[in-house]
């Protein structure tokens, strides 16, 4: 996943890992091909943390639960099937 330079990223590497399954990593500042899809999959997660919200009480278990909600929401680019039903085995 592609961070938007946000301190949320830095902050809380661990639930974009259970997110993504994979650690997050800086946008190249020139490449305005990876804004899209960054920014949205932030829309997403701003659903469930808004920006103002203080993220010190967050557990493991709260990242793992917003990560569970937004692996189940079918997505128009995969054809309205989840992340859950292309991508675990």
């Amino acid at each position: 996943m592609l961070g938007d330079r946000s301190d949320v990223v830095g902050f809380f590497p661990s639930f974009f890992t259970s997110l993504m399954g994979s650690a997050p990593t800086s946008r190249h500042p020139i490449m305005p091909g990876n804004a899209a899809p960054t920014e949205n999959a932030n829309g997403l997660i701003r659903q469930y943390l808004p920006k103002r919200l203080s993220m010190k009480h967050l557990t493991q278990h709260d990242c793992n639960r917003v990560a569970a909600q937004l692996n189940r929401r079918p997505r128009k680019r995969l054809g309205y099937r989840t992340p859950e039903e292309c991508y675990v085995p």
